[in-house]
């Protein structure tokens, strides 16, 4: 993985065979991020899990072996509220794109690299994002 940081904005590029949540964990404790939006990512990824949102915190799964272009990812890191210790949180959504031009989108859960994969990350230095289990939703509501 290369990375490298110009003011709050973070770039990195991953690898095949790079696991894409684990790369994206390393960044944060590398850089001592809290709080940030994913402005994008591009690139090709394989063993994707995604999830479609049902109600109530449930998801139902949808896999691909891959390869799929990743078309558009965008997302943030925030920390649980709710947590002892500090949690963060890392919400992402996906479009995929398969070789036949068709797209796919949803809720990231898992992947890996294929090929390569390029990452923009904006770090708020004020800016506090935190994640609160709403009853109503099921979800891990957004609160800053």
């Amino acid at each position: 993985m290369q990375n490298a940081q110009e003011n709050n904005f973070i770039t990195l590029r991953l690898k095949d065979g790079d696991d894409f949540l684990s790369s994206i964990k390393e960044i944060i404790k590398l850089y001592k991020i809290h709080s940030a939006i994913i402005l994008g990512a591009i690139g090709m990824l394989k063993e994707i899990e995604l999830g479609f949102f049902k109600g109530k915190g449930k998801y139902s799964l949808i896999n691909f072996k891959g390869p799929m272009e990743l078309v558009s990812c965008q997302g943030n890191i925030s920390s649980n509220i709710n947590s002892k210790e500090e949690e963060l949180i890392i919400h992402l959504h996906v479009a995929l794109g398969d070789k036949g031009g068709k797209l796919y989108g949803g809720h990231f859960r898992s992947a890996k690299v294929h090929v390569a994969t390029e990452m923009l990350i904006y770090k708020f230095e004020k800016l506090k994002l935190k994640r609160k289990l709403e009853e109503q939703t099921g979800l891990m509501g957004l609160y800053f």
